[in-house]
């Protein structure tokens, strides 16, 4: 039976919470199994005070619900196989059917997932369930959030289950792996061989073959990016740590972040942030320590090339004898052309690495089963497959308080694809891409990456997937003496990672450089195949250190004092320098108006119109830049040109005056060689591609960016800065530019946080969750923390009592 109570519903705040009214409790309620208070501060953000997991998990649950029920219930559909039953014209039967297969037994996820887990985190998820669907009966389908993300009335909400969070969870952890839209092609591809499949050569050579590059989609496909920065106390003014977390994660559905505030009194008590649906704070603070996340590129799967029997495709072998491929047949509930209900089944097919996949979306010449050049086959494992840890990890680490501490807490090496950079009070900062990597060591590569197709598969991927020799037992993955319990995945001590008392950084490339002066060399490439060591970095990687190099030396601009301070740390974040225009505009300009180019008469005046604008825009991406969109469509277009098949960066070294020198990683490539006739043509081009992209799209080259770039929430315009990763931006706006403007924002900065402290006990923490807090149109928290980042503001987080009581816009005691 629910019993609760409603107290404080508001103060004068605008930013006021509409909290539902909640049944009167009976004269002789039953025994309590979870109970919470939940404390909103400004903008909606939760505080959940609770005396035992249970009733933190409960009171998490039931606030979250009430800010987004509607993205959770729905990714637990997608997570369940029934999107093509319930979610229309946005649901998918291949997805269907593949996690009907990782997803779809019940007992395996509760013998596998839940029953492994530490008494606390089932207690945890337990509550978070019961609080979540407390929310669902108290609120009933009619008054569920509407919206373009909404579910009012959807026969699809329900009360859910532990396994069903579960189902959601194992999602997310596969969200760098498994659940990448190019990898689950790939998966989804595979088709049994039939009697006339050709048998082809069991050769151990390559084939004559020669391919463009495979996957160069994956990065582009993968979730976000993101920078964080974390300051030691040798370039603090004040002494303390600082800790800058950006990460750039999706503005729609589960991958956005959520604000909270979880404490137990004497045991947990961190703030911050989580993707929807955790119910532990994955990027945040405590007391003493901060810390956030960077998308890591390391591998997460690892392919095998399985010599299939000539006689029968249905075998492999592995040390000289045969092994058989076996199958699984899964079965999904989906609409017909006329919207009736119809059961499809689908054969999935696994060695013992893991399923077989089929590689036709990536060529053609290397399609089937078996491959006609070379009589194999390819599977997948998946380091992230088993691993279940995630939500403890994150937990022991938010209870950290140093970093030393903190990173102890990452020893179960249980975080999935993320790099982590942490600071504590006492000035001393931390990084480690200490996460879930195929345990195969140099070696190994050396030995394993043979075979008829994997070197070139490992060498046209430039190993963002490596390949390695099925056939044999001694490919297999290793393992550390400190690698996690049952998963050959590196440990701890292996995995790279520096502590300091300067500054560390990570912008998505590998660990090489996460201190611009003393790059950490010596790791496997699995560890790091993109801007690996001694390879070219992202331009935000080299503006991200070049900002901290500036800071340092105090020539930025931002304070008159050098070194770091809180203010002058959150001015960098928003100071939306083009590193692009910084490196190569002024050698643009030199050529203007580009009179040897062979242009029309129409280009001919376009470039001129982009010159003047470039000319004058002040290289930056705010929202009172003019000129931003013309230089974002000129990027864009030289950058098609010239590496279109490459993640991010412009690597051609033909367009560069000067290379790219791997001891001036952070320098170079720097300037435009225009002394190339062939580069000042096509840079010409380019420059009149933009203006005529924007044109055609009804934008004006030289309207303000805020006016070019935006989002609309309920009739109201709000302009928003940032721009693209491409081009150099340290604050991502991941947009693409369409009829009126880029009005679509898919994802980018989205929980920002910049944190410090003094000689209080409370840490100084300022915020700002980008897409705000909710999804619901009807709310008062469905913009607002847009509109602050906007103007370039931000939120103070109150962490101690007095703060949160100050702020307090509502109150609400929970029981169950």
């Amino acid at each position: 039976m629910v019993i609760g109570l409603l107290q404080a519903c508001s103060s004068g705040s605008d930013n006021a919470s509409q909290f539902s009214e909640l049944p009167t409790p009976p004269s002789q309620p039953p025994e309590t199994q979870f109970q919470a208070t939940v404390t909103r501060t400004d903008f909606g953000i939760p505080h959940v005070r609770a005396d035992d997991w249970p009733g933190l998990g409960y009171g998490l649950g039931y606030a979250y619900a009430e800010d987004n029920y509607c993205l959770l219930m729905r990714s637990i559909i997608v997570a369940s196989g029934q999107s093509s039953l319930y979610l229309g014209e946005a649901g998918n039967q291949d997805n269907d059917f593949l996690w009907a297969l990782i997803n779809g037994d019940e007992a395996q996820l509760q013998q596998e997932w839940f029953d492994p887990q530490p008494q606390h985190v089932k207690d945890l998820i337990g509550g978070y369930v019961a609080g979540f669907n407390r929310y669902f009966r108290d609120t009933g389908r009619a008054a569920l959030a509407s919206g373009e993300e909404g579910c009012r009335d959807a026969e699809w909400t329900r009360e859910i289950n532990h396994l069903d969070l579960l189902r959601h969870l194992r999602k997310l952890t596969l969200q760098g792996s498994t659940d990448n839209g190019t990898i689950r092609q790939i998966l989804n591809d595979v088709e049994a061989p039939t009697a006339s499949s050709p048998t082809g050569s069991m050769a151990r050579q390559s084939p004559d073959l020669s391919l463009p590059p495979l996957f160069s989609n994956l990065p582009a496909a993968a979730a976000g990016g993101s920078n964080a920065i974390a300051v030691g106390r040798d370039y603090s003014q004040s002494g303390s740590g600082l800790l800058l977390g950006n990460p750039h994660q999706p503005w729609q559905g589960t991958g956005q972040f959520y604000m909270m505030h979880l404490t137990i009194e004497g045991e947990y008590d961190a703030m911050g942030a989580s993707l929807h649906g955790i119910p532990a704070v994955n990027i945040g603070f405590n007391k003493d320590v901060a810390w956030s996340h960077t998308v890591s590129f390391a591998n997460r799967l690892t392919l095998y090339e399985l010599l299939l029997n000539p006689d029968n495709p249905m075998q492999y072998f592995y040390d000289g004898e045969l092994r058989d491929i076996e199958s699984e047949t899964v079965s999904i509930d989906t609409l017909d052309d006329s919207g009736n209900p119809v059961s499809l089944s689908k054969t999935f097919y696994r060695s013992h690495y893991g399923l077989l996949v089929d590689l036709r979306s990536q060529n053609p010449a290397i399609a089937g089963w078996p491959i006609a050049l070379s009589g194999t086959v390819f599977a997948m494992r998946d380091a992230n497959i088993d691993n279940i840890q995630g939500i403890a990890q994150w937990i022991t680490a938010g209870q950290a308080d140093s970093v030393t501490g903190f990173a102890d807490a990452l020893r179960e090496v249980a975080f999935p694809w993320v790099h982590t950079v942490a600071a504590d009070r006492n000035g001393e900062v931390f990084y480690g891409d200490i996460s879930s990597i195929p345990h195969v060591d140099q070696g190994k590569l050396d030995d394993c990456v043979s075979g008829p197709l994997a070197p070139l598969i490992t060498a046209v991927t430039s190993s963002l997937i490596i390949a390695l020799d099925g056939s044999r037992s001694a490919c297999e993955w290793g393992r550390d003496p400190d690698s996690p319990e049952g998963r050959d995945v590196f440990g701890f001590d292996a995995l790279p990672k520096i502590f300091r008392t300067d500054y560390v950084a990570n912008s998505n490339n590998s660990y090489w450089l996460s201190h611009a002066d003393e790059p950490l060399n010596g790791f496997p490439i699995i560890m790091g195949p993109l801007g690996g060591e001694q390879e070219q970095q992202f331009l935000r990687t080299r503006i991200t250190h070049q900002m901290v190099a500036e800071r340092i030396a105090g020539t930025d601009g931002l304070d008159a004092e050098a070194g770091f301070s809180h203010d002058n740390l959150k001015a960098l974040m928003y100071s939306n320098r083009v590193l692009g225009a910084e490196l190569a505009l002024d050698d643009v300009l030199s050529a203007c108006p580009f009179t040897g180019a062979p242009l029309d008469g129409g280009q001919r005046t376009a470039v001129e119109e982009a010159c003047t604008l470039l000319t004058n825009w002040d290289r930056r991406v705010n929202a009172d830049s003019i000129g931003a969109q013309v230089f974002t469509e000129f990027w864009r277009a030289l950058k098609a040109d010239f590496d279109s098949a490459t993640p991010l960066e412009i690597e051609n070294q033909v367009l560069w005056s000067i290379d790219f020198d791997p001891g001036q990683a952070i320098a170079t490539p720097s300037g435009f060689d225009l002394a190339s006739s062939d580069n000042a043509n096509r840079i010409a081009i380019a420059l009149a591609t933009a203006v005529a992209r924007l044109e055609a799209n009804n934008v004006a080259p030289d309207l303000p960016f805020g006016d070019a770039q935006f989002v609309e929430r309920n009739g109201t315009r709000i302009p928003i800065h940032g721009g693209l990763d491409d081009m150099g931006v340290f604050g991502v706006i991941k947009v693409g530019l369409e009829d009126g403007g880029y009005r679509r924002v898919t994802g980018g900065n989205s929980y920002i946080q910049a944190v410090t402290w003094d000689a209080g006990d409370c840490p100084l923490a300022d915020a700002v969750l980008v897409p705000s807090q909710s999804n619901n149109p009807e709310s008062a928290h469905y913009s607002d923390q847009t509109s602050v980042y906007s103007e370039k503001a931000w939120v103070r987080l109150p962490f101690c009592s007095e703060a949160i009581n100050e702020q307090q816009i509502g109150s609400l005691e929970l029981q169950e």
